[in-house]
C-alpha cells in the first residue's frame, strides 16, 4: 500500500487497516457498508483491509473517514487525534424543481432536511437538492449542490459556478463573467441556457461541491412534511 505508516502490527497490517478495522469495529459497519455509503465499489474498503488496494486514492480515502466520523490523518496514522471531519448543513431548497428550472425553497424555516456536509465545510455552507433534468450537465437529477456564504462580486468568481443573486431578486446558478468595460454590470453563462447580458448583480456564493445522485441518496435526511415554495428563483 501507501506509505500509510510501513510498520506492520503482530498481524502484518499497517496502521491504515489497523485504524480501519477497528473503527469498523466499534462503529459496528461491515466492508461493504461502509463502502457503499462512502459511494465506493462495494469491494473497496474490503480489498484496503486484505492489503490488494496498493495506492488507495486520498479523495476516497477522504469519503471513507467522513462516513467513520474522523479526519483522514488520524485514518492514515498522521496524527493520534481522531478529529471529526463530519458534520452537517440544511438543504434549503430544489434546484430545477419548479417552471423552467426554479428552485423551490422550504417554508417555515427554511429548509427541507439535512445533509452529510462536505469536507472543508463551513458554518455558512448549505445545499440544493437536483430536482429533474433542467440542469444536466452540471448536476443530475438527485445530485446535492453545496456552496458557501454570500459576497460582493469580485474577480474571485469570474468563471467559476456560482450562486447568484440579482439585483432583481432573482437568483440563478451560473458562471459570471464581467460584462461591458467599465459599466460594473455581468454576464452569466450556463451549459443549458442563452447568456444573460450586463445585469446587475447583488451577491455571488461559490459552489464548493457538487455530489453526485448516488452518494447524495446516503448523505440526505429529509423532512417530507415540510411544505415549498416557489421564491422564482431560476437556475
Amino acid at each position: 500500500m501507501q506509505s500509510y505508516g510501513s510498520a506492520m502490527n503482530e498481524a502484518g497490517e499497517n496502521i491504515l487497516q489497523t485504524r480501519l478495522r477497528a473503527l469498523m469495529s466499534e462503529r459496528q459497519i461491515k466492508p461493504a457498508t461502509l463502502a457503499l455509503k462512502a459511494g465506493l465499489s462495494d469491494s473497496y474498503v474490503r480489498d484496503i483491509l486484505r492489503g490488494k488496494a496498493s495506492n488507495p486514492k486520498a479523495e476516497y480515502l477522504a469519503r471513507v473517514a467522513a462516513v467513520l466520523e474522523v479526519s483522514v490523518d488520524y485514518l492514515v496514522g498522521a496524527t493520534n487525534t481522531s478529529g471529526t471531519t463530519i458534520s452537517t448543513v440544511n438543504i434549503v431548497g430544489k434546484a430545477g424543481a419548479g417552471p423552467d428550472g426554479t428552485v423551490l425553497f422550504a417554508r417555515g424555516d427554511g429548509n427541507l432536511g439535512l445533509a452529510e456536509a462536505p469536507l472543508y465545510a463551513t458554518p455558512e455552507t448549505k445545499a440544493l437538492e437536483v430536482e429533474g433534468e433542467s440542469m444536466r450537465g452540471i448536476a443530475d437529477d438527485g445530485s446535492l449542490i453545496f456552496f458557501d456564504e454570500r459576497e460582493a462580486p469580485d474577480e474571485s468568481h469570474i468563471g467559476e459556478l456560482c450562486i447568484c443573486w440579482l439585483d432583481d431578486d432573482r437568483v440563478m446558478i451560473k458562471y459570471p463573467y464581467q460584462g461591458t468595460a467599465g459599466s460594473g454590470l455581468w454576464n452569466l453563462e450556463s451549459t443549458t441556457a442563452a447568456t444573460l447580458r450586463d445585469v446587475s448583480l447583488r451577491w455571488l456564493a461559490h459552489v464548493t461541491s457538487i455530489v453526485p445522485r448516488r452518494t447524495a441518496r446516503l448523505l440526505i435526511r429529509s423532512r417530507v412534511d415540510l411544505e415549498i415554495e416557489d421564491a422564482q428563483i431560476t437556475k
